[in-house]
């Protein structure tokens, strides 16, 4: 199985209070404990070019936490040799993990740094039918503006973790097409346009991961 790491976490040189004393918290000077909520600490898709070009490695990340436990920014700490699977995990982790708020000596929430580090290894990929694509061609009308005019066109890769919980669902370009605007286009539809919901398992909803080929298409020149 494709692996990853978390490496000990990092106080900021700051402290922010976002809310009053928690009485459930014991103060204490100890190192701040970051605890990952686990259901959202799922593996990146395997993007897949990088399969076809056999790419493989290591990106270590370096992930700076908000007070309430979601990811503000990633950095690509060391490559794993390949740009696209480095961009995968980074917008993976920002996109899908959290964590639980971590508290500072005062009880009060914290910001804080870690860094995790994700493993590519072409054995460990999945079977394509672990993950169930659906194409989505995109209308012309939806095109962003000037991307016609440049001729771009292709298609871009989408995992979708769906929570059972029913809460946020998290988007992450797993491939892409090569166009920035084209890309943010697509994401912003799937997130706006369409409800997702996750599976179920014996009745209970349960942690679900779907893919989505959104399709950019320039239409056909005019016939003379």
């Amino acid at each position: 199985m494709r692996w990853f790491t978390i490496a000990l976490c990092f106080m900021l040189p700051t402290f922010s209070h976002a809310r009053a004393q928690d009485v459930s918290c014991v103060p204490n000077t100890s190192r701040p404990v970051l605890r990952p909520i686990m259901a959202t600490h799922t593996l990146p898709p395997y993007p897949a070019l990088s399969t076809k070009l056999e790419e493989e490695g290591t990106t270590l990340l370096r992930v700076a936490i908000g007070l309430d436990g979601t990811p503000t920014e990633v950095i690509v700490d060391n490559s794993s040799g390949s740009v696209r699977l480095d961009s995968a995990a980074a917008a993976y982790v920002k996109t899908v993990w959290r964590w639980q708020p971590t508290l500072g000596p005062d009880c009060t929430p914290m910001k804080i740094v870690t860094r995790v580090s994700i493993n590519w290894a072409l054995r460990d990929r999945p079977s394509p039918d672990a993950v169930r694509y659906t194409q989505l061609n995109m209308a012309q009308a939806d095109y962003p503006p000037g991307a016609m005019e440049r001729k771009e066109q292709g298609f871009v890769t989408v995992a979708i973790t769906v929570p059972p919980d029913g809460a946020t669902p998290g988007f992450a370009v797993s491939s892409t097409s090569g166009y920035p605007d084209l890309d943010d286009k697509a994401l912003d539809i799937l997130k706006t346009r369409y409800r997702w919901k996750a599976g179920e398992m014996n009745g209970k909803p349960v942690l679900t991961t779907l893919g989505i080929i959104a399709i950019w298409t320039l239409p056909l020149p005019a016939k003379e």
